[in-house]
């Protein structure tokens, strides 16, 4: 070989630095927003191989040290909680390929327990805020065997209908309609999806409406914003 002898990596996972020679290392790198190589020494000297779980778990020790207020401390500690948040949704999730920018936007809309709460219910994905497809979902879904008539996989495919439904122009459908497209996607009995929407409903999820004896049913943004532009227009007819 021209270039020698050759490597290759099939896996690799980061660790948390344990020693305090390591903590030091990590933390005087400028890993953490907030703390320099100055700061970062400080902190090592006090709290030496407890420094991380201090910064994760027990911030408020860090205002002992000098030149480091509560509010800062608390500061270090988001962003600490941060940085290694998006770490393990790219680790947990890296065969799903989770982009570093969609990692960060997942840890920003769920939080710490991310994972966890991904894990348990992969559908939350779909929310508008994180806006990841069904079809993609269905994917982490069918790896943590997910079952088919899970309530929030209906709940999710449910919008997903409604959703797609707007670029046609529709700002809702017949709920006959929308439950025999649900069936068609998800592949569960006419039952399951009526009690998902009647759910979605009494949950607020959805919006119900009854126009010419025909039940129809809304993404509630849409709802609302009907309901409001023909308020304005009965109010400029009425004067």
């Amino acid at each position: 070989s021209v270039y020698g002898r050759q490597f290759r990596v099939d896996a690799a996972e980061s660790t948390t630095p344990q020693s305090s020679l390591q903590v030091l290392k990590f933390l005087s790198s400028g890993a953490i927003k907030g703390i320099g190589p100055s700061t970062a020494t400080k902190i090592v000297e006090k709290f030496r191989e407890e420094t991380l779980e201090i910064i994760e778990n027990n911030p408020l020790k860090l205002s002992q040290i000098r030149g480091i207020s509560e509010e800062k401390a608390l500061l270090i500690s988001q962003e600490y909680k941060k940085q290694y948040g998006i770490r393990d949704i790219m680790l947990s999730l890296s065969k799903f390929k989770i982009t570093p920018v969609e990692a960060s936007n997942i840890f920003k809309i769920l939080g710490v327990n991310c994972v966890e709460l991904i894990k348990e219910n992969p559908y939350l994905l779909c929310t508008h805020e994180i806006g990841f497809s069904f079809e993609r979902v269905e994917e982490i879904a069918h790896f943590f065997e997910v079952p088919e008539d899970n309530m929030n996989r209906l709940a999710a495919g449910v919008e997903f209908v409604l959703r797609r439904n707007l670029l046609n122009g529709h700002t809702c459908l017949p709920r006959n309609k929308l439950v025999d497209v649900a069936i068609k996607l998800l592949s569960v009995k006419r039952d399951k999806i009526e009690d998902c929407i009647d759910n979605m409903v009494g949950c607020l999820q959805v919006a119900e409406r009854i126009i010419d004896s025909t039940k129809y049913i809304f993404i509630n943004e849409y709802a609302a914003a009907e309901e409001y532009i023909a308020a304005k227009i009965r109010s400029v007819v009425d004067n």
